[in-house]
């Protein structure tokens, strides 16, 4: 988990200096389509901080499997489905028909390998979320009440997505959102990561991924 942890606050860090950049920008500027597309340019920030972020939290659950030498046997029935699904994915079809193979560490990680590229790709929010902590048994409760159960996640990503795909442009994200309401989701989605990443720190320590 300490590389999850890095990229967290690597990236909080960048983050909480671009906010102040466009605050500071704010009062000492009268540049309007300017000023639209630095907000705007704050949920591309934010979204590559919560894919980032989340992408290698399950890096290092599948690394600690790895690492920790645990038998396919030994996991849980919802991981043992994905680890299948994903060699089927894969084409390794022959794999799965040698049961002596599927109790080898190298198995369970090959059959994250594709998963792990795809594991997000654009399409990260707080439902998404829960559905991969279903998976893999770690909990998805959120007890800080500043991260709003992770409901601003939609609006960062369905606006990050707008941005990527050309669907709206910087100046008509921008002017929808006032710097407030922006800080408001920057704090709500720190808070509700940094649960997440407790969440997981905590299921890696005390092994809740075996039966």
């Amino acid at each position: 988990m300490l590389e999850a942890r890095k990229i967290f606050n690597e990236r909080k860090a960048e983050i909480e200096g671009f906010f102040d950049h466009l605050s500071s920008f704010e009062k000492q500027n009268s540049n309007r389509e300017l000023e639209q597309t630095l907000k705007a340019s704050c949920f591309l920030l934010l979204y590559n901080l919560v894919e980032s972020t989340l992408t290698q939290a399950i890096i290092a659950i599948q690394d600690d499997l790895k690492e920790k030498n645990i038998q396919y046997s030994s996991i849980k029935e919802t991981l043992q489905k994905c680890v299948v699904k994903n060699l089927i994915k894969q084409g390794k079809l022959e794999i799965l028909l040698h049961d002596a193979f599927m109790s080898k560490v190298n198995v369970l990680v090959s059959g994250f390998d594709e998963d792990e590229k795809t594991l997000f790709s654009g399409n990260v929010d707080a439902k998404t979320v829960r559905k991969i902590a279903k998976v893999y048994g770690f909990s998805n409760n959120i007890n800080h009440k500043d991260a709003k159960g992770g409901s601003d996640l939609l609006t960062i990503k369905t606006n990050r997505n707008d941005l990527a795909h050309g669907s709206k442009s910087f100046s008509e994200i921008g002017r929808d959102y006032t710097t407030e309401e922006l800080k408001k989701m920057k704090k709500s989605s720190l808070a509700y990561l940094d649960c997440i990443l407790e969440n997981i720190e905590s299921y890696i320590q005390k092994q809740e991924y075996l039966i």
